[in-house]
């Protein structure tokens, strides 16, 4: 399975959870019957229905609409319908939305194309995508280079990103972004200041005395070929190889790479030793894991209680086990907050709870799973 920045997509025998999107303070999930589905956070559209009251329990977005895949940015969303066009709505300021305007965007807009879209990933300000012929586009802000299109102009619609037609995966981080090819290498371009990019710093001069750390276009991490998903949101990265083992870079300053420091790294490093992780997810300062043995597994800030191991410790410098269930088959993570499903078909959110967006009726954090949908 390849996993995309915060987002995931899950089986269980009762309710099958194709997509989890979580955004910095608002959740959108996507059922197996299309059914697109959000709670939190509002005020920029993010739920794409027009309207800007927040809504503290799940409600149905775009009824009507099937929905294949979904990614939820800083206040943006992108979506992919069944018949592979994309539409993005929310926050435009940057053309994070990608049809051609800088105007915000109550409901979903499509992003043209005459090929059909595979895979999408929403940054803070900026988008990717892969179009079914392997080729990755970008959109938005792009002053740290992030598009990765050799230049560091903001662009309203989708520009392509080199000539490659290998792209099977895309992250998108606050100023920087990670793409996977077929062949397993991985790859890395944008904001490099706390190592993101996962080598060693790109300084591209500037007019001011004090130069930027970038690079424009995309960059290999390492010489390996046996990276099978990735993880990233703001400043920290994550990484699966094909022998299960879990690797971290970039700014760990909450101890959100796991590995018992607060030093950042400009290389991937290893966490622990084990070779069972299946899936990860990247908050703003925390990181979550999932074993092949249905254990879920968090670490970082834990300032709102979104690492889930009920504890009142502000941070948590290695992986910690959430609860004590052996069930859960998908996670996710936001800004804040967590979320997770088991194999009954449940989901279960934690953590940080402004503007509702565990979805329980409430805007009280918890440090602890609670169970969401289905009650």
């Amino acid at each position: 399975m390849i996993q995309s920045s915060a987002d995931v997509q899950a089986k269980s025998n009762k309710v099958y959870y194709r997509v989890l999107a979580l955004g910095a303070s608002y959740t959108l999930v996507i059922k197996n019957n299309g059914t697109m589905w959000v709670w939190g956070n509002n005020k920029f559209h993010q739920y794409g229905i027009g309207e800007g009251k927040d809504s503290h329990v799940p409600i149905k977005s775009n009824p009507g609409k099937r929905w294949l895949t979904a990614s939820a940015g800083s206040s943006h969303s992108l979506a992919i319908r069944s018949d592979g066009t994309l539409w993005g709505w929310g926050t435009n300021h940057d053309g994070q939305v990608g049809n051609n305007s800088t105007k915000n965007s109550p409901v979903p807009a499509r992003i043209k194309s005459r090929i059909k879209w595979k895979a999408v990933a929403a940054g803070e300000r900026h988008s990717l995508g892969i179009k079914s012929d392997g080729t990755l586009w970008a959109w938005g802000r792009n002053f740290f280079g992030q598009l990765g299109n050799n230049s560091t102009d903001n662009s309203l619609i989708p520009v392509k990103i080199g000539r490659d037609n290998k792209w099977i995966a895309v992250a998108a981080g606050a100023n920087h972004s990670l793409g996977l090819k077929s062949d397993h290498t991985l790859w890395a371009w944008g904001y490099n200041s706390n190592g993101q990019l996962g080598s060693k710093s790109l300084i591209v001069p500037r007019k001011d005395p004090k130069p930027l750390i970038i690079s424009r276009f995309p960059v290999r991490v390492g010489k390996d070929n046996d990276w099978i998903a990735i993880s990233t949101r703001y400043y920290h990265c994550l990484a699966l190889k094909s022998d299960g083992s879990l690797w971290g870079w970039g700014f760990n300053s909450r101890g959100q790479l796991g590995n018992n420091s607060t030093k950042k790294s400009f290389t991937p490093i290893r966490i622990g030793s084990d070779h069972d992780w299946t899936a990860i997810g990247t908050g703003h300062g925390h990181s979550i894991a999932l074993k092949s043995n249905g254990t879920v597994w968090a670490w970082g800030l834990n300032r709102y209680g979104q690492v889930g191991n009920n504890s009142d410790d502000i941070e948590i410098h290695t992986p910690v086990r959430v609860g004590s269930d052996n069930s859960w088959i998908a996670i996710a993570a936001g800004a804040f907050h967590s979320l997770g499903v088991k194999s009954d078909g449940s989901l279960w959110t934690w953590g940080n709870n402004w503007h509702g967006k565990l979805g329980n009726n409430s805007t009280k954090e918890v440090h602890a799973p609670v169970c969401v949908f289905p009650k």
